[in-house]
């Protein structure tokens, strides 16, 4: 039997891009192609693993390697510039022991412009909406949003501002 805290924890990434809507704050959300192994098909914030590039542009800060790589995934997958040094942490997530796939997430906060275009890269991503997030909540309890723990949570917190 394998030891389940062997599981290597592997540095990621995520942001919240955020901005105003018409009756409430909006996030943009994206779909991960259901054939992929980690959270196919479930609608996630733009990130990914911290790589080495991301590693060399922090120059040995833990967080500025996470804000980079923050930004580098919302590029990548929906086509959006974020600023790693604007971007604020809302908290950070660790995968519980007893995971197939673990991961040490930061997860940071971004106020992108209203007519921000997004263009997904139709490979890891397939799909996205901006969604304001009472609504993403009710979709997501009525199983039609389909989302990861650290989603939800952060959904729930952000539910409280306006």
């Amino acid at each position: 039997m394998s030891n389940p805290e062997a599981v290597p924890v592997r540095p990621a990434s995520t942001v919240v891009l955020l901005r105003d809507g018409v009756s409430e704050l909006e996030v943009l959300m994206v779909r991960r192609n259901r054939k992929l192994a980690f959270a196919g098909g479930f609608w996630v914030f733009p990130g990914g693993a911290v790589d080495d590039g991301d590693r060399e542009q922090g120059a040995g800060d833990e967080d500025a390697a996470a804000r980079y790589a923050a930004a580098r995934e919302a590029l990548d997958e929906a086509g959006v510039a974020a600023d790693p040094d604007a971007m604020v942490l809302i908290r950070h997530w660790t995968t519980p022991v007893g995971e197939a796939k673990r991961f040490a997430t930061w997860i940071f906060a971004g106020e992108i412009a209203p007519d921000a275009t997004v263009t997904i890269d139709g490979s890891e991503i397939h799909e996205h909406q901006w969604i304001g997030v009472t609504r993403a909540l009710h979709t997501h309890a009525a199983g039609e949003l389909p989302m990861l723990p650290p989603t939800f949570i952060t959904l729930r917190a952000l539910n409280r501002y306006s």
